[in-house]
């Protein structure tokens, strides 16, 4: 039995937490245009999906970033490109990623973001010498989703993968293709990622501007340990009045933090030797 748009939303909320809404068809006739003025700033309830004008629905699309558990989506947009990506990555992934299958077969893989989500930004790569733009879509976008017309979910389990950032789920990818027969059809044309960065763990001194973050990544340290979760907290809390810079920031926040970080958890690095590290605490 095929499933309305709008019963598809409401399915996708209760179950993932992900904020759906309305897609209407752009002048080329693939439904990827919002129909909801300020869907941005929608609240992710029940009430709000349905209250959405599903009734002049061509698609569905998912918001992504913080209204839906920090939902992340790499978008391919070239069929070369996305071929190679399901080719030569594909089993090479710890956790298989959602794959979709786009309207011109193009693909996009989903990732969830532990922690906070990214901010989107664009890649440029040349695939057989043309410019091929990839964009890493995240925080305050938006994706046209299954069951949109010739929209296909191709592989299961269903779920997005975790990761830290976008960006670094991206470098990944590079990095695999850069390792198999289609690296000479590729060509990275810049240096520099532009998704969300993590700190380096355990410094000196934690600047403002670093501080969840780096709690983040020395609360999943600690949780690869082993450590329960009273004792990381015990932990993190005399690292942070010790080493963290305290101006406009509290424990609670932090705590938060840690707390999340033993929720949400996925491997920071399995080749870190932390047990070396935990000696900065005496542990």
């Amino acid at each position: 039995m095929t499933i309305s748009l709008r019963d598809a939303a409401i399915r996708m909320l209760e179950e993932r937490s992900w904020l759906c809404i309305p897609l209407r068809k752009d002048t080329n006739g693939f439904a990827k245009i919002p129909i909801s003025q300020g869907w941005p700033s929608l609240e992710a309830s029940l009430q709000t999906v349905e209250a959405l004008e599903w009734e002049k629905a061509e698609g569905l699309g998912i918001v992504l970033g913080e209204k839906s558990n920090n939902l992340a989506v790499l978008d391919v947009d070239d069929e070369a490109l996305a071929n190679a990506i399901m080719l030569y990555c594909w089993d090479r992934l710890d956790t298989s990623p959602r794959l979709v299958r786009t309207a011109r077969n193009r693909l996009h893989v989903y990732y969830q973001e532990v922690g906070y989500p990214s901010n989107s930004s664009k890649q440029m790569v040349k695939v057989d010498g043309r410019e091929v733009t990839v964009e890493l879509k995240a925080n305050g976008t938006q994706v046209a989703a299954p069951p949109t017309p010739r929209y296909k979910l191709v592989n299961h389990p269903q779920e997005p993968s975790p990761t830290f950032s976008i960006a670094q789920s991206w470098e990944f990818i590079v990095d695999c293709l850069n390792d198999s027969p289609f690296k000479d059809r590729l060509e990275l044309t810049v240096d520099s990622f532009t998704g969300k960065r993590y700190p380096e763990p355990w410094q000196e001194v934690v600047k403002g501007g670093e501080r969840n973050e780096s709690a983040y990544v020395e609360a999943h340290r600690l949780r690869e340990t082993g450590m329960p979760l009273g004792q990381a907290l015990k932990v993190m809390h005399a690292r942070f009045k010790e080493d963290y810079d305290q101006q406009g920031i509290t424990w609670e926040e932090i705590r938060r933090t840690v707390e999340s970080a033993y929720v949400k958890g996925v491997v920071v690095n399995p080749n870190d030797n932390t047990t070396n590290e935990l000696q900065l605490f005496g542990l």
